[in-house]
């Protein structure tokens, strides 16, 4: 079994010298403790800065749709740095997003309790307590024979890949699974949304000390895409933006592969998720009046009021060294 750590560059107060001490073992846990007992301090005004960058660009973006007579009602969702469709097409679940949810289900026992001892069964009835738990418990029982086969099997290896290489959680960590961040922007006209589905650490005290691990399915984007990276950094941006301190560390685990991937939440981190969201709506938004992109959207002087200068590049340089002004 191999496990590919993504050696972390961005913090050189926190990160490990070769990778992850413990991945030789099988413990992927300790690769999310930090080698040194110094751990960066927060800045203040961090969180505040990049919500003042994102403020200013959704607000600009909703007067210009009020301009041209579009609906404000509705806002425009981002789940993990992607826009979600408004009017998404319903149909039923498939055999892909069911395995994602069993496999979910799998590792918040096997890191809360333990493995465990039938992974299916025990799977089902953690996903029966939660909001969509009858709606995929429905769909599993519609599956063809061979499909649930199909899902009894991966999630059992998948279930002895995990035992192998996670273990329990102390309690003095204060684990916490399934946490959905969601943060509110232009009075809720956008929204960014993300899932951690462990999350370990006490509160920011003044320094960074959060770290929070999603679980990947192992599928791909297009040539050039990194969905990963993507969703590390929607979740670094969203947990800044929500407890306005940053986390010390984001990690991604996909059992089918075996891949362990982890991440200092430095300030370079969260300044490309920024720019992932106003890609993210440049997209869906198309040019502004005059051919102006969204990514400058107060040049003429602070949509929201705040009477800042508008200009996209001072604004940039302003959040990289987070002051605001």
């Amino acid at each position: 079994m191999h496990v590919t750590i993504t050696p972390v560059t961005s913090s050189p107060v926190t990160s490990p010298a070769g990778g992850c001490a413990g991945a030789e073992e099988g413990d992927l846990l300790d690769c999310l403790r930090s080698t040194s007992t110094l751990r960066p301090v927060v800045d203040e005004c961090l969180a505040g800065g990049l919500r003042a960058w994102l403020e200013d660009w959704a607000c600009a973006g909703r007067s210009g749709g009020s301009r041209s007579g579009a609906s404000s009602r509705k806002p425009v969702v981002l789940r993990d740095g992607v826009l979600v469709p408004r009017k998404p097409v319903r149909s039923r679940i498939g055999l892909p997003e069911l395995q994602a949810c069993l496999t979910r289900a799998t590792f918040r026992l096997t890191v809360t309790d333990g493995p465990p001892r039938h992974p299916f069964e025990d799977a089902l009835c953690a996903i029966s307590v939660t909001d969509r738990g009858p709606f995929v418990i429905d769909a599993i029982r519609r599956l063809p024979r061979r499909d649930r086969a199909t899902l009894r099997t991966t999630l059992r290896t998948q279930a002895a890949a995990m035992a192998v290489q996670w273990r329990p959680v102390p309690h003095g960590w204060l684990p916490r699974v399934g946490e959905r961040l969601r943060v509110p922007l232009a009075g809720g006209a956008v929204v960014l949304t993300s899932t951690a589905d462990l999350v370990l650490g006490r509160p920011s005290a003044g320094t960074a000390s959060v770290c929070a691990v999603r679980v990947h399915d192992g599928q791909g984007g297009r040539a050039g895409d990194d969905p990963v990276g993507r969703a590390l950094r929607a979740l670094a941006l969203a947990e800044t933006l929500r407890s306005g301190a940053r986390p010390l560390r984001v990690a991604s685990y996909d059992p089918s592969t075996a891949r362990f991937r982890c991440e200092d939440a430095g300030e370079g981190l969260l300044v490309e998720g920024v720019r992932d969201v106003l890609r993210a709506l440049t997209a869906s938004r198309g040019p502004g009046p005059g051919g102006r992109g969204p990514h400058e959207p107060s040049e003429r002087g602070g949509p929201c009021g705040r009477g800042e200068s508008g200009d996209r590049q001072d604004r940039e340089e302003r959040a990289r060294h987070v002051r605001v002004g």
